[in-house]
C-alpha cells in the first residue's frame, strides 16, 4: 500500500513540511510505522549497541588520546562520542555506587575507631569570650560525640557528588585564567576540558575501589597528574615546559582548595 502524499510529505511528530526521511525541524524520522513486538526488539537491541559501540569508542579516547574529546567536542565532531555531561553523570554514579559498598560502607564501629585515633591528643584550649564561642563549642560537642560524627560523614558522603561537580566550573576558571590568551577559546571550552578530566579522575579511582598491588595503586595516584600534562599539551597546545608547570599550578590550587571548601562543608553541617 502506498503512503498519502500529505503523511509523506508531514513530520507525525513536530507538523513540519518535508520531502525527506528525516524532520529537518525535530530530526525524527517521516515514515513510521506501527511496531510489531519483535520490531520492538529489534529497534531497541540497534539502539543500545550504538549507544554500547559510542561508550566504548568514548572510554577508549578519554583513556589512551588524553585531551582529544574535548578537542573533538571544541571542533564539533560530536556525534561520534558520549556528550561531555553524560558521560561524566555515568561514570561518576558507577563510581560513588561501588564507593558505597566498598570504601564507604563503613558502621558506627568504624567511625568511633577513626574518631578516637583522630583526636587532639592534648587538651584545648579554651577559647575566649568571642561571637565565635557557640560554634566552636558546638563543634566540640560533635568531635566528642561518635554518633553525631557518623551522622555528619554520612552527610559529607551523600554531598560528595554534588561537590565534585561543582569543583567543575571552578577547575574550568582556574584554565580559563592560565590560558586567557589562547585564541579561539571562551569560557564553555574550558569547562567541557574540565568535565573530561573529571571523568577520567572517576574512572581512575574506580580502579583503586579494588584490591590492587601496591606499584599499580601507585601508578594510579599519579596517573592523574600525568594525564592532566597530556591532556593540556594536546588540547591547548602547549610545549612540555608549560604543561608541566601549569600542571602543577592546577592540582595545586585544586587541592588546597578542595579541602579548604571540604573543611567549610564539614563546619557547616557540624553547626546546623
Amino acid at each position: 500500500m502506498s503512503h498519502d502524499t500529505h503523511q509523506q510529505a508531514t513530520c507525525p511528530n513536530c507538523g513540519f513540511h518535508t520531502s525527506h526521511n528525516y524532520c529537518a525541524q525535530c530530526g525524527q524520522e517521516t515514515h513510521l510505522h506501527k511496531d510489531s513486538f519483535w520490531g520492538l526488539v529489534t529497534h531497541f537491541t540497534g539502539h543500545y549497541f550504538h549507544y554500547h559501540s559510542k561508550f566504548w569508542q568514548t572510554l577508549k579516547a578519554l583513556w589512551l588520546r588524553p585531551g582529544s574529546l574535548s578537542l573533538a567536542y571544541k571542533n564539533k565532531q560530536r556525534a561520534r562520542y558520549v556528550p561531555p555531561i553524560s558521560l561524566y553523570i555515568f561514570v561518576s554514579i558507577l563510581y560513588f555506587v561501588i564507593y558505597s559498598y566498598t570504601e564507604g560502607s563503613y558502621d558506627k564501629a568504624d567511625v568511633a575507631a577513626y574518631m578516637k585515633e583522630e583526636r587532639v591528643k592534648t587538651t584545648a584550649k579554651k577559647p575566649a569570650n568571642t561571637v565565635e564561642q557557640p560554634v566552636l563549642q558546638k563543634l566540640e560537642q560533635v568531635l566528642n560525640d561518635d554518633d553525631k560524627m557518623y551522622e555528619l560523614f554520612k552527610k559529607v558522603e551523600k554531598a560528595l557528588p554534588k561537590f565534585f561537580f561543582f569543583m567543575m566550573p571552578i577547575l574550568g576558571l582556574m584554565l580559563w585564567l592560565l590560558f586567557a590568551a589562547k585564541q579561539g577559546m571562551n569560557y564553555a571550552d574550558h569547562i567541557i576540558f574540565a568535565i573530561h578530566v573529571h571523568s577520567f579522575g572517576f574512572t581512575l579511582f574506580l580502579l583503586n575501589l579494588f584490591p590492587l598491588p601496591a606499584i599499580l595503586v601507585t601508578i594510579i595516584e599519579w596517573g592523574m597528574f600525568i594525564y592532566l600534562i597530556l591532556a593540556i599539551r594536546n588540547f591547548y597546545q602547549a610545549n612540555w615546559i608549560k604543561a608541566i608547570i601549569y600542571s602543577g599550578i592546577i592540582t595545586a590550587s585544586y587541592v588546597i582548595l578542595f579541602f579548604t571548601l571540604m573543611t567549610c562543608l564539614l563546619i557547616l553541617f557540624a553547626t546546623m
